[in-house]
């Protein structure tokens, strides 16, 4: 049919098959043909299908069979080429690009950012906690247990002299052994 489309060359078209299951559900409108009815209907011209019994000496007929047989092993040339896992998200990352993050604080901990920095992370729990801290949702962070507990205080507990943010974690005196 795709081959009719775009070669075909006359106004009508005739259509022989031996397969006289598929031309009488072509033919009494089974739903398991929609698709081949619809094909056939946007063929121009008219178009003329007609039963011919298989393998009988009609001139022509082992030719077509052997011609169909090759063809149904020819590649479908609409069909997806397989990629590879790698090759799709090496595409995918020269493709998709992030908007620049909209929060202050996210845009202010991100810029400069380059990931390929974050190889030298050892573990997933660590990734994880660079994370945290970078988003500035860190729960061993005063500040942050804080946002989620009223009741506690965003003190810094090593200094207990300002809000103990990522900013104030990293320049606190009383955290030089810790970081």
């Amino acid at each position: 049919m795709k081959w009719m489309k775009v070669n075909q060359n006359h106004s009508d078209t005739v259509i022989c098959s031996d397969c006289q299951s598929l031309l009488i559900s072509i033919d009494t409108m089974s739903p398991d043909t929609a698709d081949i009815r619809a094909d056939l209907d946007s063929l121009h011209g008219r178009t003329y299908i007609h039963w011919i019994p298989a393998h009988i000496n009609i001139p022509g007929n082992e030719f077509a069979d052997r011609a169909a047989k090759e063809a149904a092993l020819l590649p479908d040339p609409d069909a997806p080429i397989p990629v590879s896992y790698g090759v799709a998200k090496a595409i995918i990352k020269s493709q998709v690009k992030d908007k620049d993050p909209a929060h202050p604080l996210i845009a202010e901990t991100y810029k400069g950012y380059v990931r390929k920095n974050d190889k030298v992370l050892e573990s997933r729990k660590d990734a994880t906690l660079i994370a945290q801290l970078r988003s500035g949702h860190c729960l061993g962070l005063a500040h942050y247990r804080n946002r989620l507990d009223e009741s506690k205080s965003a003190v810094c507990p090593a200094c207990q002299e300002e809000e103990e943010t990522v900013r104030h974690w990293l320049k606190c005196p009383a955290t030089i052994r810790t970081r």
